[in-house]
């Protein structure tokens, strides 16, 4: 059976490869094999093909060539399985003086057209013989897939029906979960060296669970009368190895481990950096959504996911995300993203007026004065600077400069980390030749800026534009 989009080619290619002494026949597959296994014309057809003479079988379409001058020796190539009208199967003869030099190469032509090649019987007696295997074969896949149809429905149908213990969880999802744990014991058992009849393997565990694992062991012997799981401890100094880390992060650390994860793993006895993290990924969000509208909406929202964290999780039955942990996180985020938005006095792009102002009315004006030299803002920043022209660059430098304070502060710490894991472990190669000179070119460079920012917002110029600018600063000080 070939395709017919490759069928012109392969007849064209046949029979300038056979020169004429190749005999061939083309038939489209227009009907699909029933169900039914009673159903066997198609087949029965061929039977009916080896009785007939060659002459009723090559019809219109052969190239009959020198037939007279050979006897004919049947070497027949057929496809029988219908897969649509965009099939065609072929019938192929050889005659007898040719056929060891034409058969490897109408074999490869074939390969090369993605044409599907089944031996044919050589006889009536022998393909009767072969329609009845047939036959069984297809009565007994028809079978099997009617059972297999019955299995799946009844098995779809039951997935759908919570189980009595836990009538809001449905079925498929309980199976997932004990699909998953099947699936660790698994991965765990692979984990293990078999020699013979015995598996061991080399495991760490904390060492505060070492005794429970212990008496787990041991009454697992207990109820079989034998001793089929041994331990023994193992020096891992000894065995020249480096113990993996294992965090026990509590609800509130939790998502804050895995956000730090998702970086990097901290080495054993490694200062682990989510205790940081807690602290700094809330307000640095807070930085970046600093808004009190939105983040009021996110904080309503992360409230509602810790009163509601128990039913949640059930209901989704969640084994990889905390919920609660997932509520305290936003919470922090709500929180700061509110504290932030107070700072900027930004409510959806807009300033509040909950305090009097300490300017005088700058519609439209840069020159700001103040109406009393002792006045100051209850809180953040005034909401006459969003009414002035220039509250834009006055409100985007102020972030910008804020931003690039913080961003410094929060890089120091990290290398400050990395110097204290340094001297902890001794590792004095590393302190002297990568800590202390990236912390002397970070602070040579982007603490020299954050300097200037400071100074520059200290320090009192009598005109805007003889301000300087710490960018023309930075960029002099690298380049000459």
């Amino acid at each position: 059976m070939v395709d017919n989009g490759n069928l012109q080619d392969l007849r064209r290619t046949l029979f300038r490869m056979g020169r004429g002494k190749i005999f061939y026949s083309f038939f489209p597959l227009k009907r699909t094999i029933d169900q039914n296994p009673a159903n066997f014309e198609e087949m029965n057809s061929l039977k009916e093909i080896l009785e007939s003479p060659i002459e009723k079988f090559i019809g219109s379409e052969a190239v009959l060539g020198e037939s007279t001058k050979f006897g004919l020796k049947q070497d027949v190539v057929l496809e029988l399985l219908d897969e649509g009208e965009h099939k065609s199967g072929f019938l192929i003869m050889l005659p007898g003086p040719v056929r060891e030099f034409l058969s490897p190469r109408v074999a490869r032509l074939l390969s090369s057209s993605d044409a599907r090649v089944f031996d044919f019987p050589s006889s009536g007696d022998k393909m009767t013989q072969q329609l009845e295997l047939m036959q069984e074969e297809v009565t007994c896949c028809l079978q099997i897939y009617s059972n297999s149809m019955m299995a799946l429905q009844t098995s779809s149908s039951s997935l759908n029906t919570p189980p009595m213990s836990r009538q809001t969880v449905p079925s498929f999802l309980v199976l997932k979960s004990e699909l998953l744990t099947a699936k660790f014991y698994l991965d765990s058992l692979n984990q293990l060296v078999q020699n013979r009849s015995l598996l061991h393997g080399l495991f760490w565990v904390p060492a505060e669970q070492v005794d429970t694992l212990k008496l787990g062991i041991q009454n697992f012997n207990k109820k079989r009368n034998s001793s089929v799981l041994r331990i023994s401890e193992e020096d891992p100094s000894v065995l020249n190895l480096i113990p993996p880390t294992s965090f026990h992060a509590s609800s509130f650390l939790h998502q804050f481990q895995e956000i730090v994860n998702t970086y990097g793993v901290p080495k054993y006895r490694e200062i682990n950096p989510a205790v940081f993290t807690a602290v700094t990924f809330p307000f640095l969000f807070g930085l970046m959504f600093g808004d009190i509208a939105h983040g009021s909406v996110l904080l309503v929202f992360a409230l509602f996911l810790l009163c509601k964290s128990e039913s949640i999780s059930l209901g989704l039955n969640t084994s990889r995300i905390n919920i609660k942990s997932l509520g305290i996180t936003l919470t922090l985020m709500g929180v700061f993203s509110v504290y932030v938005g107070g700072v900027y006095n930004d409510f959806l792009a807009l300033p509040l007026t909950f305090f009097p102002s300490c300017y005088s009315p700058a519609f439209g004006r840069t020159d700001l004065e103040k109406t009393d030299p002792s006045c100051q803002w209850a809180f953040g920043i005034d909401f006459a600077w969003h009414e002035s022209a220039n509250s834009v660059g006055f409100l985007n430098s102020f972030k910008m400069k804020t931003s690039i304070i913080i961003g410094v502060v929060h890089m120091t710490l990290g290398i400050f980390l990395k110097g204290a894991n340094c001297c902890y472990f001794r590792d004095w190669s590393k302190f002297f030749f990568v800590f202390l000179p990236e912390l002397l070119f970070f602070l040579c460079t982007f603490g020299y800026m954050v300097l200037l920012i400071i100074i520059k917002w200290l320090t009192v110029f009598p005109s805007p534009e003889e301000a300087p600018s710490i960018i023309s600063i930075f960029i002099n000080f690298i380049t000459q």
